[in-house]
């Protein structure tokens, strides 16, 4: 991004938001949340990008579910460790993607389209800044967890801590979603973009 016109407060950054900045307001377009569906425009890329973002929350809940169900001795230690495997290298791989596009493609092209939302954009480039390290992490977690598993040491400690863990990316990730599909999905439904 180029220099935005006001640099983003530490009070910006995710983790610590609640909400997106007062400043940064996704343009009116006159259709709200709930009306999205039913725009002309919806179908393409608009109802991809939600997808996207259903799926990486539905896999998040995947994985704390197992994580859960292991602790409580519901689900096997095997069955756990494949589906941590499974689940997780699918959202790393996806979610790492997602962002590159974001970043090198549609972010760029948005700010042409709506200058005025420059700001916003930079604050997505720096969740994704934030969301990177955070996905080395969960590797690192996840990875700690198989091993253990694979060299039959018990897992339970490591499972606790990355259950806690998830809950925390869990809640940042769902932010970041959130306010990026409020600042990216009017202008998708109003250029048209694909």
């Amino acid at each position: 991004m180029s220099g935005a016109t006001k640099p983003l407060s530490d009070d910006d950054r995710l983790g610590l938001r609640t909400s997106l900045p007062a400043d940064i307001r996704p343009i009116e377009d006159g259709v709200g949340r709930p009306d999205w569906p039913d725009h002309p425009g919806f179908q393409g890329l608009a109802a991809f990008w939600l997808d996207r973002h259903r799926m990486f929350r539905q896999l998040m809940a995947e994985m704390s579910g197992a994580t859960t169900a292991f602790l409580d001795r519901t689900l096997e230690e095997r069955e756990f460790a494949q589906r941590l495997s499974q689940y997780g290298g699918f959202f790393l791989n996806q979610l790492h993607t997602h962002h590159q596009m974001e970043d090198r493609h549609y972010f760029p092209l948005m700010v042409r389209l709506e200058p005025s939302l420059e700001r916003g954009f930079a604050l997505l480039d720096q969740d994704h800044v934030s969301l990177d390290a955070a996905i080395h992490q969960f590797a690192e977690n996840a990875n700690e967890i198989l091993t253990a598993v694979k060299r039959q040491n018990p897992a339970d400690d490591r499972a606790k801590a990355f259950l806690e863990w998830l809950a925390s990316m869990e809640q940042h990730l769902s932010r970041h979603l959130e306010d990026e599909e409020d600042i990216v999905i009017p202008v998708l439904l109003k250029h048209g973009v694909e």
